[in-house]
């Protein structure tokens, strides 16, 4: 963890681009990651948990992650690695089922997919979304926001998993 209460993941995917290096297999270096990831949770939801300053405009949303009940992680998430073409994990956003990537970005939303699913654009930016709920497992990051993109329109992941990708979860959470 950084000292401005930023998470980054980063040294997860170098670390295991190192064991493919060393000769690892994929189900090893896959084994690896989950388990870093399983273990990495709890300050995850530490620092996610944190409130972000309110403008005096309007209070922000607080972003928080939580468990659902009887839980301590997310559990094994079914995720589909792709070479070139990053991670995708299977997802409900605002209980609709979905499919992200992990994105080293900031998280995008699907601009049909909004509309689909009833949730809308900020006033002040339609070009961003507040208020999602991204499901992982049993792990729920709640009020969390993204900015609008036609994700269709490259597509290339959709052809190849057979399903459309309509979320991009940014590699960080980060606390203002």
């Amino acid at each position: 963890m950084q000292s401005d209460s930023r998470f980054n993941i980063r040294i997860l995917f170098s670390r295991t681009v190192e064991l493919r290096k060393a000769g690892h297999s994929t189900p090893q270096t896959l084994a690896w990651l989950a388990a870093a990831l399983c273990l990495m949770a709890g300050p995850v939801a530490g620092i996610c948990a944190q409130s972000s300053k309110p403008t005096p405009a309007a209070p922000a949303p607080v972003q928080t992650v939580v468990f659902k009940a009887g839980t301590s992680s997310s559990g094994w998430i079914d995720f589909t690695p792709l070479t070139n073409f990053g991670i995708y994990l299977p997802v409900k956003i605002n209980g609709h089922d979905a499919m992200a990537l992990l994105y080293g970005g900031p998280s995008n939303i699907d601009k049909n997919f909004v509309e689909s699913v009833g949730l809308s654009a900020k006033k002040d930016d339609v070009s961003s979304v507040n208020g999602i709920q991204v499901q992982l497992g049993d792990l729920i990051l709640q009020n969390a926001s993204a900015k609008t993109d036609d994700l269709q329109k490259q597509g290339f992941d959709s052809k190849i998993l057979g399903q459309p990708v309509v979320f991009r979860l940014a590699k960080r959470c980060s606390i203002k």
